[in-house]
C-alpha cells in the first residue's frame, strides 16, 4: 500500500502546553484581587506614619510615604493587567508583580530594622504586627507562586532576625523564635496550597479540553473550530485570508454497512490521523460529526494554498485504509469558502463551505468546489 502524500511543513505558531496554561492561570490568580494590596500597603503606611508623628522620626515618615507610593503603583498595575493583559507576556506580568511585592517586603524589613532597637513598645508592637500580617497574607494570596512567596518572606523577615541578633534581650529572643516558626510553618502550607490549586486548574483544563474535542477521533469539535475561526477572522488584515475546507467522505456509508460500526469508527479515526498528516502544521482539522470534517487555514495572498491543500487531501484520501485487517477504499469531496470574500461571520462561512461541498458531490465524487461570492450556496468553480 502506498503512503499518502507528505504534508506541507510550513512553520506554525506554538500551541501552549498544559504546563504553560497552568502557569498562566497561577500567575493570573496573583491579580485576582486588588483589596489585599491596599490592605497591606495601607497597614505599613499607617503604622509608619503613626510612629513618625509620635516620635517626629524622618525615617518612619519616609517608610510611610514610600509604602503609600508603592501601593498606589501596584493598584495601577493590577488594573492595567485586567485591561491590557495581552500587552505583555505572562512572565513579564509575574516579574512586575514580584517587583511590587519585593518592594513592600523591603519596606517592612526596613520598618523592623528601625523600630526594634527603639525603647518605645508601640514601635515593637506595630513592626511585628505588620510583619506577621504580611506573612499571613502572603501565604493566603501568593502560595500559587512559591518562589515569590518564599523570597518575599525572607526579604521581610531577615532584617527583623538580624536586628534581634544584634540587639538581643528578653523580649526579642521569644519574638525571633516566633518569626522562625512562622517561616518554617509557611513552607508546608505554601507547598500544599500550590499543589491543591494546580490540581484544580489541571482538572478544569482537562474538562475544558474534553468539551472541545471529538470523543471518537480526539480532533477539535465544532465548538473549538468556531472559536478558532472567530480568532482567525479577527486577525485578518491586508492580503491575509481565512479558508474553510468542508470535507465529506465518499463511500463511507457503504464501508460502514459492510464492515460494521466498529470498523466504521476505526476508519474515522484513521481518517483523522491521515488528514492531520496531509495539512500544514499551522492548520486545524476538526470533526463536525458523522463523516464530515473541516480544515481551517490562514492564507497569504490568493486562494492557491487552499486549492493545493484540497487537492492533496483528495489524492491522499484516495489511498486505501488498512483497518482491522480490512482494506477499505473511500474518497473525499471538498467544498471551500474563503473569508472575507464569502463573509466574516463564522456561521455564514461554514454555510458557504457546506454549499460548495454540496455542489462538489453533485458534480462527481472526489472533486473540489469553491463557494461563490454571492449567496452561501453559490459556487464559483469546480477544480
Amino acid at each position: 500500500m502506498r503512503r499518502p502524500p507528505a504534508a506541507n511543513t510550513s512553520r506554525s505558531l506554538p500551541t501552549p502546553s498544559v504546563d504553560d496554561q497552568v502557569r498562566d492561570e497561577l500567575i493570573s490568580l496573583l491579580f485576582a484581587a486588588r483589596a489585599p494590596l491596599v490592605i497591606i500597603g495601607s497597614g505599613v503606611a499607617t503604622s509608619a506614619a503613626l510612629l513618625a508623628y509620635q516620635q517626629l522620626d524622618v525615617t518612619f515618615a519616609a517608610i510611610a510615604a514610600l509604602a503609600a507610593l508603592v501601593t498606589a503603583g501596584r493598584v495601577v498595575l493590577a488594573t492595567a493587567y485586567r485591561q491590557q493583559r495581552h500587552a505583555l507576556s505572562m512572565q513579564a506580568w509575574e516579574r512586575i508583580y514580584a517587583a511590587g511585592n519585593f518592594s513592600i517586603a523591603s519596606l517592612i524589613g526596613l520598618f523592623g530594622v528601625h523600630a526594634l532597637p527603639s525603647d518605645v513598645p508601640l514601635s515593637h508592637l506595630l513592626a511585628t504586627g505588620v510583619l506577621f500580617s504580611y506573612g499571613a497574607g502572603l501565604v493566603a494570596r501568593i502560595s500559587v507562586r512559591p518562589w515569590m512567596c518564599y523570597a518575599s518572606l525572607l526579604i521581610a523577615a531577615a532584617p527583623f532576625l538580624l536586628t534581634m541578633g544584634l540587639h538581643p534581650d528578653a523580649a526579642t529572643l521569644p519574638l525571633g523564635a516566633l518569626i522562625l516558626l512562622m517561616l518554617g510553618g509557611s513552607l508546608g502550607t505554601v507547598a500544599h496550597t500550590r499543589r491543591i490549586t494546580e490540581e484544580h486548574i489541571r482538572t478544569r483544563l482537562r474538562f475544558a479540553d474534553l468539551a472541545r474535542s471529538d470523543l471518537l477521533t480526539g480532533l477539535p469539535n465544532r465548538l473549538l473550530l468556531e472559536e478558532r475561526l472567530e480568532e482567525a477572522i479577527a486577525g485578518l488584515s491586508g492580503d491575509r485570508r481565512v479558508s474553510l475546507l468542508f470535507l465529506d467522505l465518499d463511500h463511507f456509508k457503504e464501508a460502514n454497512d459492510r464492515f460494521g460500526h466498529h470498523v466504521g469508527d476505526l476508519l474515522l479515526r484513521e481518517v483523522g490521523v491521515r488528514l492531520q498528516a496531509l495539512i500544514r502544521r499551522n492548520d486545524i482539522v476538526a470533526r463536525l460529526g458523522g463523516d464530515e470534517f473541516v480544515v481551517l487555514q490562514t492564507l497569504e495572498g490568493n486562494d492557491s494554498e487552499a486549492e493545493m491543500t484540497a487537492r492533496r487531501i483528495v489524492r491522499g484520501m484516495h489511498e486505501p485504509f488498512d483497518v482491522d485487517g480490512h482494506e477499505i477504499h473511500v474518497g473525499v469531496s471538498v467544498g471551500i469558502a474563503v473569508a472575507p470574500r464569502n463573509g466574516l461571520d463564522p456561521a455564514a462561512l461554514l454555510a458557504a463551505a457546506d454549499g460548495a461541498l454540496y455542489e462538489a458531490k453533485r458534480r462527481g465524487r472526489g472533486t473540489v468546489s469553491f463557494a461563490g461570492s454571492g449567496a452561501p450556496a453559490s459556487v464559483a468553480r469546480t477544480v
